[in-house]
């Protein structure tokens, strides 16, 4: 069976290595998903639909075990390639998560309807992620993120005093 469109496809991790002598993946994670790598789970190399057999988590990476991979060369040539989904494949999420590619781009606004710019990225950090504004880092907690509406591609924020560097505080 084709697989969809190259446009169509969701990146979730990327082959790093190889381990065993019978084709193991040492796979480094891109999505937050683990359930994305478990068995039975289908992904795509190459545009060919593949099915996880063995898994195992090493520290932050997976090792995975793909049928039609069964040797340590027919591993060593997919070194450097990427795992993907069908990006209709979206897992479902609590009333709180999102995905970060529905975050970017979004109107980052602040309480007082001011707006701070289109969201660049969502950085991952130790105690939470951060949302890139130009060169303002949001926290991504309740207390600075009060609402965020993907409908109108808004991000309504809350900032405390300091938050923003005097270039880019805003003028009333």
């Amino acid at each position: 069976m084709p697989g969809p469109q190259e446009a169509e496809w969701t990146p979730i991790g990327r082959i790093v290595g190889v381990f065993g002598l019978q084709g193991g993946l040492k796979v480094e994670p891109l999505t937050n998903f683990a359930t994305r790598f478990e068995v039975g789970a289908r992904l795509f190399l190459g545009g060919k639909e593949h099915r996880i057999h063995k898994v195992h988590w090493h520290g932050q990476q997976v090792r995975i075990h793909i049928d039609g991979v069964e040797t340590v060369e027919a591993a060593e040539v997919l070194r450097g390639q990427m795992l993907n989904v069908p990006a209709a494949d979206k897992p479902k999420l609590a009333k709180d998560e999102f995905r970060v590619v529905d975050l970017i781009g979004c109107e980052v606004i602040t309480a007082d309807g001011q707006s701070l710019g289109a969201l660049e990225d969502v950085v991952a950090s130790p105690a939470q992620d951060l949302l890139k504004v130009g060169e303002i880092l949001i926290p991504m907690s309740k207390t600075f993120v009060k609402k965020i509406d993907l409908d109108n591609r808004t991000i309504t924020v809350e900032l405390i005093p300091g938050m923003l560097n005097e270039e880019d505080a805003i003028v009333s």
